[in-house]
């Protein structure tokens, strides 16, 4: 069952207006989930995040996209592979070496991983996919592109966003009890996220659900974003259709405060709703704060980019104070 098919029995109202209404939710759903043991090591990361401006868009790497393209010959819609459709992921990432290692002067020694995230840094398609430390940096990202869509009368504003959570120690139990399985199959060898990701290009791959890590930043906009990256693995389907009912976060209001840890042990992950019509207003909130174009893409394209949006007319934004 899709995520987005019982998310709707939840209590919590996660419909979000401004910058306050997402953070009291996230600091309500912290509350829930502090254990001692995260007591006992409060600057470990509990959470992280990921913004999407589209709501329609799926939670899978830009290497399993699929295009559903229409097919006159037969009248009808045909779904092709994005970017494998003629040639293999490995050969994607081979075609960026043989560019960019002109334009990267410490070139990576060690096998294909650190490539893989100089591609993924650069738009490349890869099986990385970002996320934040950060809720406000998601958030940004959820509502930075606010096109509108002149093809939908009833969506003219641009489209609704969403931005999801994921508790990572929760997750990281869950993918565990079946990669682990996996990596027993040479108990003698214990490898590393670096040896996982080089095998998984030389098509031996070693896990079936994604794995989560933190890369060394190679430069100022991957710590200005607090990137984490999940790479997936045998699984190339979207990451929301991993879960059931079960695994969604939930507030200790629920069931009457009789929660378990067993049951708040299986719940790893929940998402916000963003109203078209509110991402603006969220934007300049998120200035207030330090969050834009100049400090997440540190750099003169991004402090360009940022002087568009701030002086950028919104008619729903006009709206709400005249």
């Amino acid at each position: 069952m899709l995520l987005k098919n019982f998310v709707k029995n939840q209590q919590i109202n996660k419909n979000i207006c401004c910058v306050s209404d997402y953070l009291s939710i996230i600091s309500e759903l912290n509350k829930s989930y502090t254990t001692q043991e995260m007591a006992n090591f409060p600057c470990a990361c509990k959470f992280l995040y990921r913004g999407i401006s589209d709501n329609a868009y799926k939670l899978i790497p830009s290497i399993f996209r699929k295009t559903h393209d229409v097919d006159i010959t037969i009248n009808d819609f045909v779904d092709n592979k994005k970017y494998t459709e003629y040639t293999t992921e490995k050969q994607i990432l081979q075609s960026f070496i043989a560019e960019a290692c002109a334009y990267i002067k410490n070139n990576p020694s060690k096998g294909l991983y650190k490539w893989a995230e100089y591609a993924q840094h650069y738009g490349v398609p890869t099986r990385f996919l970002d996320w934040s430390e950060n809720p406000l940096v998601a958030l940004y990202f959820a509502c930075k592109d606010n096109k509108p869509d002149y093809k939908q009368k009833d969506n003219i504003g641009g489209k609704d966003a969403i931005v999801w959570m994921l508790h990572l120690h929760n997750y990281r139990n869950f993918a565990n009890q079946v990669n682990n399985i996996i990596y027993s199959g040479d108990r003698k060898k214990k490898y590393t996220i670096a040896e996982t990701i080089n095998k998984i290009y030389e098509n031996e791959i070693l896990i079936e659900y994604p794995m989560v890590y933190q890369p060394y930043y190679t430069d100022l906009r991957m710590s200005a974003q607090s990137s984490m990256f999940m790479v997936w693995g045998r699984k190339e389907e979207p990451f929301d259709s991993f879960f059931s009912e079960r695994n969604v976060m939930r507030s200790n209001e629920d069931k009457n405060g009789e929660r378990t840890f067993g049951e708040q042990s299986n719940e790893i992950i929940f998402d916000f709703h963003i109203w078209a019509a509110n991402k603006q207003l969220i934007l300049r909130e998120l200035d207030i704060c330090g969050i834009n174009e100049k400090t997440m893409f540190p750099g003169l394209d991004g402090t360009g980019r940022y002087i568009e949006m701030k002086y950028r007319f919104d008619l729903e934004e006009a709206k709400e104070y005249f």
